[in-house]
Parts: structure tokens; sequence; C-alpha cells
């Protein structure tokens, strides 16, 4: 239990935490919405909800806006902004991906709600036309990162926010937040030198075929 918090940490400012989702198609294509609260298009995303998870945030919002379920496990840009007509808020832009022709189909397929007016297939050149400053930066950032090969994972409590390929069964810690732990990549592991590319035989079987072999060979 936690004793003399300071100040700020026993009443902290109030901040909003956006999250939004940067979406490829196959031609390069930025994903943006129009919506009823905002001016010019954006991308999609929105708000979190109390001790709702960063990528959960973003995901329920995509899904909701575009139809389109991602993993959302990369943050490609984080942007700070302060207090003015609403509080001060962090923004972070996640991954979403370039899309398949069938994930594309879906979201011409999709009925959003009706806070969302539109939704287009923009590329970069047209983004500062169609977007409000700060949107516009913010989104070329992401860009940039992306083009850079440079991203933040997103980790909770230090471990992947998602479940890697080489992860193992997932653990709840004592807050109920699920993790998994990692262990090694077997895949990559190469036999040692020393060790002989198949078991030697025994010794009352010298010159036999293993059972495998006989089985393999009898099934052509």
């Amino acid at each position: 239990m936690l004793h003399h918090l300071p100040t700020l940490l026993a009443t902290p400012p109030r901040r909003r935490h956006n999250h939004h989702a940067l979406i490829l198609n196959r031609d390069g294509a930025l994903l943006v919405i129009g919506t009823t609260h905002q001016t010019g298009l954006v991308l999609p995303g929105g708000p979190a909800e109390e001790n709702e998870l960063p990528h959960h945030a973003a995901r329920r919002h995509t899904d909701t806006q575009t139809g389109l379920v991602l993993p959302l496990r990369k943050i490609l840009a984080t942007d700070h902004t302060p207090t003015r007509l609403l509080p001060e808020a962090l923004h972070l832009v996640h991954w979403g991906g370039r899309l398949s022709p069938a994930q594309e189909s879906t979201v011409a397929r999709h009925r959003p709600p009706h806070t969302v007016t539109a939704v287009h297939w923009l590329h970069r050149a047209q983004l500062a036309d169609n977007m409000q400053p700060d949107h516009h930066r913010r989104t070329t950032h992401a860009l940039d990162a992306l083009t850079r090969g440079a991203h933040l994972p997103l980790l909770l409590h230090g471990t992947p926010a998602e479940q890697p390929r080489n992860a193992r069964k997932p653990r709840t810690d004592t807050r109920g937040f699920r993790f998994w732990q990692v262990s090694p990549d077997s895949s990559r592991r190469s036999p040692p030198a020393s060790a002989p590319p198949h078991p030697a035989p025994h010794p009352g079987r010298a010159g036999r075929r293993p059972a495998s072999r006989d089985r393999s060979d009898s099934a052509g």
C-alpha cells in the first residue's frame, strides 16, 4: 500500500488519451474519416475509456468506424496537445498495417455510426488540403516513422501487449493484467556441431533400418 503520495499523484491532472490507427491500402493511400465533431478528415480512432488498454481503445474505435479488426501492436508517433477548448491530451498513432483486398472490401461494405460522416482513401500529397494542421503534422510524422522502419512496441508492465509467436501460455498478474512470457525461439536453434545427424544404431540391430523409414518406404 502506498503512503504519503505527492500531490501530483494523489490528484493527477485531467488528461485525455486518444488512440488513432494509420492504415494503408495496396496503393499506399491512407484511410481517413470525417466525423460530426471534428473539422477536416482525421485518422480512425478516439479517446480511451477509464482503465481501457491503449490498443483496445484504438481497436474498438477502428472496428466501429471502419469495420476492421486489427492487431495494432506498434506505435508510430505520440503527440501532446495542451489545454485549449479541451483538456490536454496525449495522442498515440498505432500502425494498422497494409490491407488485403478482402479487408478493403470490408471497409467498403461497412456501415459506420452516424458520427462518421465520410470514409476516404487519400494519398500523402492530399492530406494537407483535407486535414487540420495538427492532425496533418501528426500523420506526416507517423508516415515518416513508418518509412524509416522506426516504431515503438506496445508494452504492458514491460511485456508485449499482444501475444508474440514464441510466447508461452498467458499469465495474469496480481492487478488482473494479462501478459505473455516470451520464451526463446527454438525454431532458430541449430544442433551442436558435434551431434550426429541421426541416432546411432542399437548394437544388436546393426544393418536394420529405423522403423520410421520402414513405414515411409512401405507407404510409398
